[in-house]
């Protein structure tokens, strides 16, 4: 997927797909610009957008949403707790 961004920059896809395959791999600071990279060429790209708004959730969650990863590599659960301020 790397190779597909530098042949072809201006494409929202090949940064998404980038974007994805970090994700997989638990890369998520690197997953959140690949995403904003494909915003900033199609800002309407939904999935893009939805894959943004799961990564930032990892990164930084809300207050009230608690965010933990499973054993299994790869893979992420979101729980929301009631948590008290």
């Amino acid at each position: 997927f790397k190779r597909a961004v530098k042949l072809s920059p201006e494409i929202a896809l090949m940064h998404n797909n980038l974007g994805a395959a970090f994700e997989k791999n638990q890369q998520f600071k690197e997953a959140k610009a690949e995403y904003e990279a494909a915003l900033k060429l199609d800002p309407n790209y939904a999935k893009a957008q939805r894959s943004l708004s799961r990564v930032s959730e990892l990164i930084e969650p809300d207050s009230g949403l608690v965010v933990y990863q499973t054993k299994k590599p790869g893979q992420v659960s979101r729980e929301t707790l009631n948590v008290e301020r």
